[in-house]
């Protein structure tokens, strides 16, 4: 009777689990170590060896979750937007609720909860009562980030690298140079705002807007905005009021 002889296992940085598991391995390194770390440092971290520490990195660059220069390996665009989804959006959304019937009130304009969905931004919550149909927007509204003020006080909050990384999926293709610095332009001067953003009335639909981030570490999670018809009138009134939402809606997140 005829023996039938079993197949060697493959070894395990032959498989898929293997690639993963060395792949998970460096990039713990960097949430145990933040910041820039050499090769060296990631191998003697990792226990990799060197070769394929370099390969694998070179993959993580191609694709967006780490980047490198002279400094050494980081972490990439992609990797950070993950880590900025620290809260759910059931969880924004009701913990923000309160604040968005509080602006309403106190401005009789529409507020609006934001959160970031890949390139565009994505409605949460609207509070308007009477004049909520002033402002065409609605639970569920999806809009480019880059075109509404709620994107921007987002976007701004980001760096450079995510942003573009973002807005090119909306393109579906790469961003120019001439349109990454026209971003960079857009967003530096609501930095220079102190986070706020805004857009004039001079929309095809005749609405105002100003908004501000909520920010968790220094990363956006979402934006609280009012809208109205017509033009920035009392733009500078509303601004402290955004800022006293945003904090009280952070402060309860982080509780």
């Amino acid at each position: 009777m005829s023996a039938t002889l079993a197949k060697a296992p493959r070894p395990a940085a032959a498989t898929g689990v293997g690639v993963v598991r060395r792949i998970t391995q460096l990039l713990d390194a960097f949430v145990d170590a933040p910041g820039h770390l050499l090769l060296e440092e990631l191998t003697g971290i990792t226990g990799l060896p060197r070769s394929t520490a370099f390969r694998l990195l070179g993959q993580l660059i191609d694709q967006g979750w780490v980047t490198h220069d002279a400094r050494g390996y980081a972490l990439g665009p992609r990797a950070s937007l993950i880590t900025t989804q620290a809260h759910s959006q059931e969880e924004i959304r009701v913990t923000a609720h309160e604040q968005l019937n509080t602006l309403h009130l106190r401005t009789r304009a529409v507020a609006h909860l934001w959160v970031l969905t890949g390139g565009f931004v994505y409605c949460l919550d609207k509070v308007g009562g009477l004049v909520d149909d002033s402002v065409p927007t609605g639970v569920g509204t999806r809009i480019p980030a880059a075109d509404s003020a709620g994107g921007r006080a987002l976007l701004a909050t980001m760096a450079p690298e995510a942003v573009y990384c973002l807005l090119a999926d909306v393109h579906r293709r790469a961003l120019s140079e001439s349109e990454q610095n026209a971003v960079h332009q857009r967003l530096a001067a609501v930095r220079a705002q102190r986070g706020v953003a805004s857009e004039q009335a001079r929309n095809r639909n005749g609405v105002s807007a100003v908004a501000v981030p909520v920010t968790h570490r220094g990363q956006g999670i979402a934006a609280v905005s009012l809208a109205w018809r017509g033009a920035l009138a009392n733009a500078d009134a509303v601004v402290p009021q955004l800022f006293t939402a945003a904090g009280v809606i952070r402060a309860r997140l982080g509780s």
